[in-house]
């Protein structure tokens, strides 16, 4: 009966692994079947049994191996938006993935912000800057609407925001990706082990 359960069980992973390339998906059927192979001699079909359940679901089994193989493709790629998304797939299941995706987010919305300041100094300079001296705070940096905040408040930088902006743009996103990169090497190198 075990022997039937195990060829089943592998043949339900084999499908659940179908988003692998053969070479992967084949080596860990390998090696899951030698695992098998191995609790059988060992403890009889008891151990197989055994072994199935704390496998857990195919399905469930497989979905470790596949987060790995998408870090892996993540991080060779190197592409921002790759190692993003990765991040936020794994965010639900692994701590530290959450938090990376939470600062890589952090870092792209500030680096977004960065640049729309920039942008806005182009299309609207007279609201647009690093304003002191204001009603409601000792400054504020970004877009001012409204005519009293405008007329209270003193703009310092001028046309000089363009390029400050622009690289803090620029700085932040690097950071953001440098955070993402790195996050992704430590959950490959935390999966080895």
């Amino acid at each position: 009966m075990s022997q039937a359960r195990e060829e089943e069980y592998l043949r339900q992973l084999r499908s659940a692994l179908g988003a692998l390339d053969e070479l992967e998906r084949e080596d860990i059927l390998a090696e899951s079947h030698s695992h098998l192979s191995d609790r059988r001699r060992k403890a009889g079909d008891q151990g197989v049994d055994e072994t199935l359940a704390a496998f857990g679901a195919p399905e469930d089994y497989a979905q470790q191996f596949l987060a790995i193989s998408h870090l892996r493709r993540a991080t060779a790629s190197g592409r921002a938006t790759d190692l993003f998304l990765t991040l936020l797939s794994q965010s639900p299941r692994r701590f530290a993935a959450f938090i990376a995706f939470g600062l890589t987010a952090i870092a792209y919305l500030f680096a977004g912000t960065f640049l729309l300041i920039a942008g806005a100094e182009l299309v609207v300079p007279q609201m647009t800057g690093l304003w002191v001296d204001g009603p409601a705070s000792p400054f504020v940096l970004g877009v001012l609407v409204g005519v009293d905040a405008r007329a209270a408040s003193t703009e310092i930088l001028g046309w000089t925001l363009i390029p400050i902006m622009a690289s803090a743009g620029v700085v932040t996103t690097v950071l953001a990706l440098m955070i993402s990169r790195a996050s992704a090497r430590y959950l490959l190198r935390k999966d080895k082990r």
